[in-house]
């Protein structure tokens, strides 16, 4: 009959050592026990295993110790001797367990599924792979991760190769996102004001607000997100009912009837009725600052029996600057209505580029009515999606042509929308996919040389061009001479 193996087991945990115990037995093995590195040298010497698990921290002579002492006593020198440890331990020792003379080690906590296949290969002679259990989980982590990377490459072609796809298609239709001048009306195209707009719309629960920057900084773009942004709105309190009104060429006459002509069209929506309203019975000329104030008190008064929350109408008023031609009348008429009763259920967000305050004239409608916010030139990282996120996956940038964009533009919106519209559509002409510092470079001074062509001409609508303008005084130039906002 063969003699069953015998392991020594040296460990000073009871419950450890009967875990093992009843574990290797079930196994075929013979399990002889010892609590300390004393012991476990004696029994090492009266029974011959031939095989001892080590574990390195045990009282008095620790693992260390006995493991040395053993492999100098001649006939226990050859017997194979595992350590026993935390992984963390073996990582930040294992030359220490090496060089102590351990043939290799297991990691603690043990794993009993591998623990009888790991002393069947010690016991076969397959020392040559130094710490086995942790080699073989490292191999297994090892070959994941080189699964892993090659997923990430493959994933990473094959965007390589769909952009390729998508930039010959785009090419093939002239694809370019970009818009230079007109306001962004697209969510997905406006970039960098997510805090503004959510200071704005925490300020319009009890307040109004003038919007002030320079020249084309986006103010007009802002007022549409603005009106999307309210309109979807879950707010516990207010129920935001936005109506955005551009007032460019707005006589002083019809000023009344177009706001309430724009104010209807963006309730209509909300409105479950045709109401008696003056502005029905009457044109232009004839409807008062009085009939609007009536016509005003009834719709939100119909708004508000519809609605299980407080109706704030917002009125968004663009080009507000048209003001400064009016009357005085029309702006002491205006902040009339803003001071009535209902005028808790009304509120405004005004801008423009020449807006004539007059803060000591108590009959401006801005008196002491309106909180000013600053729209400022987008940040470096803001400025970076602006020109990155529009042609994701189509086209892309180097570095240094970002960079070029950022430093030319200081994040004035307008400059960077064309910087990038145009450099896209030299690489439509050239049918490439990338735009380079170079390109941006060349843009820049085509549209530096064609403002001053048109300076010079007298055809602009300022005296001096925006990239004129940003290059002299950075991204937050003054606005012209005469101008309050």
């Amino acid at each position: 009959m063969t003699e069953k193996p015998k392991i020594l087991y040296v460990e000073d945990n009871f419950m450890n050592r009967m875990l093992v115990k009843r574990l290797l037995e079930a196994h075929g093995y013979t399990v002889l026990e010892a609590a300390d590195g004393l012991s476990g040298i004696k029994i090492a010497q009266e029974e011959l295993p031939d095989l001892i698990l080590m574990d390195i921290n045990i009282p008095g002579m620790d693992g260390f110790e006995a493991t040395t002492k053993l492999k100098s006593i001649e006939g226990l020198k050859d017997i194979p001797i595992v350590a026993l440890a935390a992984t963390r331990f073996m990582d930040e020792n294992r030359e220490i367990v090496l060089t102590a003379g351990c043939d290799g080690y297991i990691p603690k906590p043990i794993d009993v599924d591998t623990l009888p296949g790991l002393i069947k290969d010690f016991l076969a002679g397959k020392r040559e792979m130094v710490a086995i259990a942790e080699e073989k989980v490292y191999l297994r982590e090892y070959s994941q991760k080189l699964v892993d990377r090659l997923q990430e490459k493959i994933e990473e072609l094959k965007a390589i190769e769909e952009q390729k796809r998508n930039s010959h298609q785009a090419i093939e239709r002239g694809f370019n996102p970009y818009i230079s001048g007109a306001p962004i009306r697209e969510p997905d195209m406006f970039f960098g004001r997510e805090g503004l707009l959510k200071k704005i719309i925490n300020t319009l629960h009890n307040n109004s607000i003038m919007i002030h920057g320079p020249r084309r900084i986006g103010k007009t773009s802002l007022l549409y997100q603005l009106a999307a942004r309210l309109r979807a709105a879950s707010d516990p309190d207010y129920a935001f009912i936005p109506a955005l009104i551009d007032l460019e060429g707005t006589t002083q006459e019809e000023f009344f009837h177009t706001l309430m002509e724009e104010i209807l069209e963006d309730c209509q929506p909300y409105l479950a009725e045709r109401l008696p309203l003056a502005y029905n019975e009457k044109g232009e000329a004839a409807y008062t600052h009085r009939d609007f104030a009536r016509d005003l008190r009834t719709l939100i008064g119909h708004l508000q029996q519809n609605s299980d929350r407080e109706v704030r109408l917002i009125l968004l008023l663009d080009e507000v600057d048209v003001m400064n031609r009016y009357d005085q009348l029309i702006q002491q008429q205006l902040r009339r209505i803003f001071m009535k009763t209902f005028a808790r259920n009304l509120g405004a967000v005004v801008a423009g580029v020449h807006i004539s305050k007059e803060w000591e004239r108590l009959e401006s409608p801005w008196y002491n009515l309106f909180l000013e916010m600053e729209l400022p030139p987008l940040s470096h990282e803001e400025t970076a999606r602006l020109i990155k996120e529009p042609v994701k996956g189509v086209y892309s940038y180097e570095a240094e042509a970002v960079e070029a964009i950022w430093e030319y533009s200081q994040g004035h919106p307008q400059l960077v929308q064309q910087l990038c519209l145009e450099a896209v559509n030299r690489l439509l002409q050239e049918k490439r996919s990338r735009v380079t510092r170079a390109d941006v470079e060349s843009v820049y001074q085509e549209i530096v040389a064609w403002e001053g062509m048109q300076e010079e001409q007298g055809e602009r609508e300022r005296a001096r061009p925006l990239v004129k303008r940003v290059a002299e005084e950075g991204p937050t130039y003054e606005a012209e001479e005469g101008t309050d906002v």
